[in-house]
C-alpha cells in the first residue's frame, strides 16, 4: 500500500495539510485493515504469471466523519502527471515500486520508500 493523497494544483489545501488530515485515519487503521479485503476478494480476477507484477492503484474519498470509502481499484494506474502533486508523485512511486521488485529480492530489510507491507500470504 502506497500512502498518499492527491489535489489538483489549484486546491486551497496542499499535500502537507492533507497528509497531517489523514495521518488519523492511516494511524487508526481503517485503510490497512480494509485493503487486504478488497485485494483477496480481486484475487481471483487476476491472472499469476512468473516474473512480473503488477501495480494497483485505490480511489477514495472521505466521509463526513473523516472515514475513508473505497471508490474503486484501478489495474495498472496512469503514471501521467497531471497536477503539481502527481508530477511529484509519480516518479516517487515508480521508484519505489523498483526498490519493493528488485531491491527487496536482494535485501528484506531494505527501505521501500512509501511502501508499507500491511499484508503477507
Amino acid at each position: 500500500l502506497y500512502i498518499f493523497a492527491t489535489t489538483p494544483s489549484r486546491s486551497i489545501f496542499n499535500q502537507a495539510q492533507i497528509a497531517i488530515l489523514l495521518y488519523p485515519l492511516s494511524a487508526c487503521g481503517h485503510v490497512h485493515s480494509s485493503a487486504p479485503g478488497w485485494l483477496l476478494q480481486a484475487e481471483d480476477s487476476v491472472e499469476p504469471r512468473k516474473a512480473s507484477f503488477e501495480l494497483y492503484g485505490a480511489d477514495f474519498m472521505l466521509g463526513r466523519d473523516l472515514r475513508p470509502w473505497l471508490l474503486e481499484i484501478n489495474a495498472s494506474p496512469t503514471m501521467a502527471p497531471s497536477t503539481g502533486v502527481t508530477a511529484r508523485l509519480c516518479p516517487a512511486v515508480q521508484e519505489d515500486t523498483l526498490r519493493v521488485v528488485l531491491d527487496r529480492r536482494c535485501d528484506r530489510n531494505t527501505h521501500t520508500g512509501g511502501f508499507q507491507l500491511i499484508y503477507k500470504q
